[in-house]
């Protein structure tokens, strides 16, 4: 993911002297990415088997996701 973020960073700014991209608007790093991928596949798989009377057991901390400090809650990692 980090070749695909160059060439936007440099196609947007390159020599035409325009003033640098929002971050938002270019391609997530490596990281991010992979992040995003794993909290995407966990999501995918608990909705997939809802209706199944045995679900996979998949522990959502190991795809990213954090409980809340009152420990009732999952929100994603940041």
């Amino acid at each position: 993911m980090s070749i695909p973020r160059l060439t936007v960073w440099a196609a947007r700014v390159g020599k035409s002297g325009k003033a640098m991209p929002w971050l938002a608007s270019l391609p997530p790093t490596a990281e991010a990415f992979y992040e995003n991928v794993k909290r995407a596949h966990i999501q995918a798989c608990i909705w997939k088997h809802a209706l199944n009377a045995d679900p996979p057991d998949l522990n959502p901390r190991d795809y990213c996701w954090r409980k809340t400090r009152c420990q009732t809650h999952f929100y994603p990692l940041q």
